[in-house]
């Protein structure tokens, strides 16, 4: 087992699941997270579209969250969700 410096991680080797050095990566050009926003003249109401990579921060519930947030923060309404500490874990092994 390792230890991963400045961090509380421990993690058995996992190289061989590190991906092949002659893997080509698809759509590497493109941007992880896009947005757009449509307005609609004729009902005054706005809409956003959002397309972003899994990668970028992780899992639908993720992106819930986010979105949650966004369009609190634009209703001047205060997150529903507690700010985030960055604080390291320590998991006690079983």
């Amino acid at each position: 087992e390792t230890v991963v410096p400045e961090d509380r991680v421990v993690q058995g080797d996992n190289s061989r699941l590190a991906p092949n050095a002659n893997v080509v990566a698809i759509n590497a050009d493109e941007p992880l997270v896009r947005f757009k926003i449509t307005y609609f003249k004729r009902t005054g109401e706005t809409a956003l579209g959002i397309t972003w990579n899994h990668a970028l921060a992780g899992d639908a519930y993720a992106f819930l969250r986010f979105t949650h947030t966004l369009s609190s923060f634009y209703q001047g309404l205060p997150s529903p969700y507690p700010k985030p500490t960055f604080a390291k874990h320590f998991f006690l092994p079983p």
